[in-house]
């Protein structure tokens, strides 16, 4: 073969392998205060449909998916999962509501998850605990009495709250 065929080989190859991760990486990538309209230009899975009008109104993926919150300084990334909805004020993007998983995990495995995103928030810098009296930020399986008490709410400075469900 020739050197022109090994070239156009592996340009086909990658093509593929790249084609091949964006159908089972499925991302939806948003920002507070961003668009539907950039949501969707910047994921790879399809979203609901955007509601008419001006009200406020909840949308979801149409697949499991990864979420990609992106903001510079508190960005994260998210497990696959199927449940998460997306609260839009007319065409802009107010609140975020996420279970990370795409089933129902044991309870270790669900830690694991929660423990993560709240690393990933600390080393962001600027995320503060929120209601921590009333609910103290998850440390290890001991801490967890169990899925009856409220999810631990973590929240950037000056930005909407975003609830992560462990349970």
């Amino acid at each position: 073969m020739t050197r022109r065929r090994w070239a156009l080989l592996i340009v086909v190859a990658l093509l593929a392998a790249y084609m091949l991760r964006s159908w089972y990486e499925r991302e939806i990538a948003l920002e507070i205060g961003g668009t539907y309209d950039e949501m969707v230009k910047g994921s790879s899975a399809r979203f609901s449909s955007r509601f008419p009008g001006e009200g406020t109104w909840p949308g979801r993926p149409k697949s499991d998916a990864q979420l990609r919150f992106i903001d510079p300084q508190y960005g994260f990334v998210t497990p696959k999962s199927s449940d998460f909805y997306v609260i839009f004020k007319g065409n802009v993007i107010e609140s975020l509501t996420i279970y990370p998983h795409i089933e129902p995990l044991l309870l270790d495995d669900a830690l694991k998850v929660v423990l993560e995103l709240q690393d990933q928030w600390r080393r962001g810098g600027g995320w503060i605990k929120n209601k921590k009296d009333f609910h103290p930020s998850l440390t290890h399986r001991n801490g967890v009495p169990g899925c009856a008490t409220a999810p631990t709410v973590e929240q950037p400075i000056g930005m909407p709250v975003i609830n992560i469900k462990p349970c």
